[in-house]
């Protein structure tokens, strides 16, 4: 999560148009289409202090200014409380403001600022005959002040007073209106860009560094950034500024003529929030609540300002088809929208343009969604057909309890628990509709980005909360937009959000490396790019979650294993501190907030582009095993009862987690050997393709389980298989065809096979069968879901399809090997023990949070396939020669190591070369006090 809007105090925020009839005004709620709008001038209104509270006024005003902010505050006399911050998206030489006092004595201060650079005017308030007055500042020495405030200072009592009409003056004489009810981006002139030199190259092999906008166009800042970039030779960095399109616009070819690509990055709301206001569209609970109007839980006055909008209001839409215009205009390519989800409630956050739009979807009157459908190539589909993708239900407003879908409305509960099927069945398809809802608006601006030559990357929040985000390889399928689908921000093992249900191999960034070959094979069908973003601080901008010696191999691999596109990295620190210049603030280990946040950019960096640059490649086996699961979504497996999570976790075999919907891709058809029908049941299409699987015969092999084998999901109560309830076999006689017939429930199951052998017993009874089919083809039954004790018969399956694992070795492990050019190979191990139990809280690190490289634990260790070459572990250096069929690598109490086995060929040495300048680098930078602070010195 990139961004967030901090306050201090007890900030208040009440929005009101507010009557000055009456000697004291009266506070209160609207909610009118003109309050949404002001309140959500985001360019302006970021409240702060002791006990104030602010709302709108908008009568006896001076000419000319249609609304004014009405303020009553008190603090202890003489202390400054500020109420607002303005960024007018441009440098400041001046500002000036009306004013007037209504009660109360004290002074007003108007500022301009810049991180060490500050310069203010105060008036004193007094409310004398109760009119406006004017004060304004200017200051045309100092060139790089970037914003501009308000505050003031009472003298012990209460003050009320209102203030408008803040006009900001740039240094090329323009000037500004910084609280206006419309966003001034939208208003902002293209014109005054300059036009756009050349075309922008793709972000294709870049670093992307983010940053605030309004430190693009200081000095120290762009220093910063080129001394970042020469670090690695000055090759395909790009620059992503978030929120000032009107300064950073300007500065697009400046940044083009140093081989720095913009992209531009703004959530839902927080460009366009005066629009989205005036518009009515923004999210609203259950209950009506918006963050937007009303304090949230956490004191945010307009707390969804960056994010709570409705995805499926017209005005979403148009508001960033203008911003997509304003770009093309300036010559800006990228476009990329940051902390996608549904804010306003992760399961049942809706507003009345919302179900509006849902009904209109569940009657197929959308204008779908285009994706890469297998087989049939890319397609648009609308809602129904969407829906039966995806649940293999095709929807009748009868089966909902309907008349018509005019009476669809969305769901009133949190926690579907023990409710009726219709109710459970009525919530998974509000479930289904607001993750294409996501898909659907993305696919709107995302063509309209193409028409305007603008890509447009969605950046998910949160694709492990099937309520909130977007389902990770449905995004992938969708042809219109990009999909930044790897947040490296969670912990190695768990999700940085959890749920029920999750599939453990699906949630962390190990699953994450783990499901790579199928994340490279949608977005290749989809004609789209698959990038990655690295965010270890919190909201990117603080110290990192891990040590980054571990950073760094994890990074390698998710780069190795995914095939991404790019890397966007945590934000840069651009301000300034202490009087250091920026790139003097982050290269002095002194400064070890700031130090330790450019070490870890650095080496993340350094990860992506050393595994991109070395063209990874998996090996051959990738793909040979899979395991059906549901990405993030509906059908989601729990580790008990996934036979593939068993064989990736504790026999290390290469099984690649794969999404329902990719199962006709063609790689499968092509290599896959052994097919674990993991999951609760299975729809129609997948029994088809499953049968269609066996049918081709030769060395291919389907597992089932009795749910697989005998639950079919018929629409009568979709939500059982996310609860991981036991369900009836509804369907048992699905493979027929294949000699099974099966009956039972709540685990108590029956099966009468035919042509079936027994492999193993249990009890007394069949545990695993098996057949043979003619065409050489093999198909087992598990008779109860399979668990961690079945080990050595999955490790049989596997042995005779003639499956290579990754290793041999201490089940706590990861290994992934990758071959590089030369022939050599790459071997990426990860401990898992340090990982049991470990919860990750997204949050400022803390001792209990923070993921150490040191361990601590004994070396567990694995053997791998050999070679004859050196061996080299880049993290500590260490080197050999070796020869032999078979390689043992161990931790050496590290959670990670990254070891290279590499032939004394010139391409091999110069690979070596390679690796030891890197650990030399790594040593500069990861300091042992650096490493100390981290690993011990977190609170």
């Amino acid at each position: 999560m990139k961004f967030r809007l901090k306050l201090t105090g007890a900030a208040m925020l009440l929005g009101a148009i507010v009557s000055h009839g009456a000697d004291v005004p009266a506070f209160r709620y609207s909610g009118t289409a003109a309050e949404r709008a002001w309140l959500n001038n985001m360019s302006a209104l970021m409240f702060g202090g002791n006990a104030i509270r602010c709302a709108l006024s908008t009568r006896e005003l001076p000419e000319g200014i249609s609304c004014a902010l009405l303020v009553e505050g008190s603090s202890p006399a003489g202390r400054r409380e500020n109420i607002l911050v303005a960024f007018p998206r441009s440098r400041v030489a001046g500002a000036e403001l009306r004013y007037r006092a209504l009660s109360g004595r004290g002074k007003l201060i108007l500022g301009l600022g810049s991180g060490e650079n500050y310069r203010q005017r105060e008036v004193t308030l007094d409310p004398g005959d109760g009119g406006w007055k004017e004060v304004s500042y200017a200051d045309e020495r100092i060139r790089d002040l970037t914003c501009v405030t308000i505050a003031f200072v009472t003298e012990g009592e209460p003050l009320l007073f209102e203030v408008a009409g803040l006009k900001v003056r740039t240094p090329e004489g323009n000037v500004i209106d910084a609280i206006a009810p419309e966003r001034h981006f939208l208003a902002f002139d293209s014109a005054a860009v300059p036009a756009p030199e050349g075309k922008s190259p793709s972000m294709n092999g870049r670093v992307i560094l983010g940053m605030g906008g309004g430190y693009a166009a200081i000095p120290a800042s762009i220093d910063a950034i080129e001394k970042i970039a020469g670090i690695f030779g000055n090759d395909r960095f790009a620059i992503a500024p978030d929120f000032d399109y009107g300064q950073i616009a300007p500065l697009r070819n400046d940044y083009l003529r140093r081989d720095l690509p913009m992209s531009y990055q703004t959530t839902l709301v927080r460009e366009v929030g005066g629009f989205f206001g005036a518009h009515g569209a923004f999210g609203e609970g259950l209950s009506g609540f918006s963050r937007n109007r009303e304090l949230d839980r956490r004191k945010w006055p307009g707390g969804a300002q960056y994010h709570g909008g409705s995805f499926c209001h017209p005005a979403a839409a148009e508001a960033h088809k203008k911003i997509i215009d304003k770009l093309a205009a300036a010559g800006i390519a990228d476009y990329i929208m940051p902390d996608v989800g549904w804010w306003e409630s992760s399961t049942a956050g809706f507003s009345k343009a919302d179900e509006t739009a849902f009904r209109a979807c569940l009657a197929g009157n959308d204008p779908g969604v285009e994706f890469a459908l297998f087989p049939e190539g890319r397609r648009r589909i609308r809602f129904p057909e969407y829906f039966k993708w995806t649940f293999g239900v095709e929807l009748t407003p009868q089966k909902l309890g309907l008349d018509s879908y005019d009476g669809f409305a969305a769901p009133r509960s949190r926690a579907p628990g023990g409710e009726s099927p219709q109710y459970r069945l009525r919530l998974a398809v509000f479930y289904a509709l607001k993750r294409y809802a996501l898909l659907r608006f993305f696919d709107e601006i995302g063509a309209y980005g193409k028409s305007k030559g603008v890509n447009v990357v969605a950046m998910p929040l949160n694709c492990s909360c099937f309520g909130q985000g977007m389902a990770r390889l449905d995004g992938l399928l969708a042809v219109n937009f990009d999909l930044c689908d790897v947040n490296s921000f969670n912990s190695p093992e768990s999700p940085a959000y959890g749920r029920p249900g999750e599939l453990p191999a699906e949630a962390g960034l190990f699953g994450m490396i783990a499901r790579g070959m199928s994340r490279s094979e949608a977005a290749k069908a989809s004609g789209t790019k698959l990038r990655l973003i690295h965010e270890t601080g919190q909201a990117g901008a603080t110290i990192p979650y891990r040590d980054p010696r571990l950073n760094y191999v994890l990074n390698y691999a998710l780069t190795g294993a995914t095939g991404a596109d790019s890397m966007q990295i945590d934000f840069l620190s651009t301000y300034t501190h202490r009087g250091l210049p920026t790139w003097a603030l982050l290269n002095d280990p002194e400064q070890r907030f700031h130090h330790s946040r450019l070490v870890d950019q650095l080496v993340v960096a350094a990860a992506f582009r050393d595994a991109f640059d070395a063209g990874l490649k998996a090996p051959d086996n990738r793909g040979e095993v899979i395991s059906i699961v549901r990405s993030a979504d509906y059908f989601a497996v729990r580790e008990e009862a996934g036979i593939g999570d068993v064989a990736w976790r504790k026999l290390l075999y290469p099984v690649e987690f794969l999404d329902r919907a990719m199962l006709d891709a063609p790689f499968v058809a092509e290599k896959t050997r052994v097919i674990f029908a993991d999951g609760k049941g299975h729809t129609d299409r997948e029994v088809q393709s499953l049968t269609a699987y066996l049918k081709r015969g030769g060395n291919r092999t389907l597992v089932l389980s009795p749910l697989s084998a005998g639950r079919r999901f018929d629409g009568s109560d979709l939500l059982s298989a996310y609860y991981g309830e036991d369900t009836e076999l509804n369907d048992g006689e699905a493979y027929a065809g294949f000699g099974i017939s099966a009956a039972g429930k709540n685990g108590a199951y029956s099966f009468r096979l035919d042509g079936f052998k027994t492999v193993a017993q249990e009890n007394g009874r069949p545990l695993l069968s098996v057949k043979t089919l003619a065409n050489g083809a093999s198909l087992y039954l598990f008779h109860r879901e399979a668990t961690d004790a079945d080990r050595a018969l999955i490790a049989g399956i596997l042995e005779k399809a003639q499956v290579m694992p990754f290793g041999k070795g201490d089940a706590d492990l990861l290994v992934q090997e990758f071959d590089l050019p030369s022939g050599g190979k790459v071997f990426a191990l990860f401990d898992r023990r340090p990982w049991n139990g470990f919860v990750f809280r997204s949050g400022a690190p803390s001792r209990e949070n923070f993921m150490r490289y040191e361990t601590g634990l004994p070396p567990a260790t694995v053997t791998v396939s050999g070679g004859r070459g050196i061996l080299y572990e880049l993290i500590s250096g260490e080197k050999r020669p070796f020869d032999g069929g078979e390689l043992t690598l161990d931790t050496a109490g590290k959670s990670a190591r990254l070891y290279f086995l590499l032939p004394e060929t010139p391409q091999g040495k110069a690979e070596l070369t390679g690796a030891e300048a890197r650990h030399a680098f790594l040593n500069r930078y990861v300091t042992e006090e650096l490493a100390g602070f981290l690993n011990d010195n977190q609170e």
